[in-house]
């Protein structure tokens, strides 16, 4: 779990970086690839993020 919270926040530091020069129509075609990469790379580890505390949730409640 921590893990995949530190790839979040490294790439939430990347996404606002690059969102900013998207803003000002700054950034080239490979820039926005990359920049689509890490929003769908953010939203795929959000996604199994959620699921480990799920089941973390659920042993802990298991063994109560």
């Amino acid at each position: 779990i921590t893990s995949y919270e530190a790839q979040i926040d490294r790439l939430n530091q990347s996404i606002q970086g690059r969102e900013q020069l998207f803003d000002e129509n700054r950034l080239n075609d490979q820039q926005i690839k990359e920049l689509v990469d890490d929003v769908g790379q953010r939203w795929l580890i959000n996604k199994i993020l959620q699921q480990l505390r799920q089941e973390q949730v659920q042993r802990h409640q298991a063994a109560q």
